[in-house]
């Protein structure tokens, strides 16, 4: 990272853009974090989808463009087509979103240069930074210097399997910021993943800082630094290991960390297997004896890990947040993150970004 300094910016907006909600906070140095400017919207992803089924209910062909984004809204372009209606994709948009051309033609989806006569044009996005300037000035609080956003990145992997791939990149990451780089068990700092210039191989992230300029984080990231901006958390990592998790609406992600460093990464969904078998791997995940190839087996994303050191004495405190973070009720401490567990993201962004300074 390499951010400006705090004298030349100073306010940042912060987006986390998940399936169902973008959320995002106003925040301007010396502000108390409690009492930030915050509101939530429906997500980018929800808000297209329902245009395409508005579409489809009056029987309109539609023509999407426009740069990566989450790929939530694709079940209504599929609907749309079941229900005889018509769609086509820019072939830029259609590789961003899905790196091969092929398996969009395959579901009966024209591609197309420009918009195709009578249909309706629909623009694709995470953000839109105008908008949110906007929306800021009209409430009278002024313009941001900088936006920060968060979003869940599958990013493009060889074969195309994003499961797969997205456990490859936790561990190139694991292994890569290991504190000296020798994969001596001392842990990745995750303020390392919060990009002033995103990673090819992510995407829906570069899509996203072209459209804003500003740092961006893979959601998962921005949630683990909210809860690490909490400073009996951050303390209590220093004394030994936890376990920190976000219980999203559609995905779970674990984190093993020790002295603010992660030695380890879950990834299983949400809405997957029981939560008797969640809890079972979570258990066998504090020890380091859970194989990702277990995790895919239950439908996951799988789990990679550094040499665990004794001095974690296995990762017994949990804290545990996200919209879906009642699924493990008893199982861990519920964390909300400054009084607003649906804005943890947005208080990662800010630790991770420098606003809010360091919690130990």
């Amino acid at each position: 990272m390499s951010f400006p300094a705090h004298d030349a910016r100073k306010s940042v907006l912060c987006i986390d853009v998940g399936g169902r909600t973008q959320d995002a906070l106003l925040f301007s140095v010396g502000d108390d974090p409690q009492n930030t400017y915050r509101t939530v919207l429906p997500a980018p992803g929800l808000l297209l989808a329902r245009r395409i089924a508005a579409c489809t209910e009056s029987r309109r062909d539609v023509y999407l463009h426009g740069p990566n984004m989450g790929r939530s809204f694709f079940s209504a372009v599929t609907a749309h087509v079941q229900a005889g209606c018509r769609a086509a994709l820019h072939p830029a948009t259609a590789e961003a979103l899905f790196g091969d051309v092929a398996s969009v033609t395959s579901q009966g989806i024209a591609l197309a240069e420009t918009c195709p006569e009578g249909h309706v044009p629909l623009l694709t996005g995470d953000v839109d930074a105008s908008l949110w300037r906007q929306l800021c000035s009209m409430a009278g609080v002024g313009s941001p210097s900088l936006i920060a956003v968060a979003a869940r990145d599958h990013g493009r992997y060889p074969g195309g399997d994003a499961r797969a791939g997205r456990m490859a990149l936790w561990r190139e990451w694991l292994h890569k910021w290991d504190a000296g780089g020798d994969g001596g068990g001392r842990g990745a700092d995750p303020k390392a993943l919060v990009f002033d210039s995103a990673p090819p191989e992510l995407t829906r992230l570069a899509a996203i800082q072209a459209l804003t300029g500003g740092p961006v984080a893979d959601s998962a990231t921005a949630a683990l630094l909210g809860l690490l901006a909490m400073r009996d958390v951050a303390q209590r990592s220093h004394r030994h290991g936890v376990l920190l998790i976000n219980a999203g609406n559609t995905h779970l992600t674990g984190f093993l960390v020790y002295k603010e460093r992660v030695l380890g990464v879950y990834e299983q969904h949400s809405q997957g297997p029981d939560v008797d078998r969640i809890i079972k791997e979570l258990a066998d995940f504090r020890l380091g004896w859970l194989p990702t190839e277990e995790v895919e087996r239950s439908g996951g994303h799988g789990s990679v890990f550094l040499d665990l050191p004794a001095e974690a004495e296995g990762f017994g405190p949990a804290y545990i947040t996200g919209p879906k973070r009642r699924i493990l009720e008893g199982h861990g401490r519920m964390t909300t993150p400054f009084d607003d567990a649906a804005l943890t993201g947005c208080f990662g962004l800010l630790y991770g970004t420098g606003f809010l300074p360091a919690a130990s």
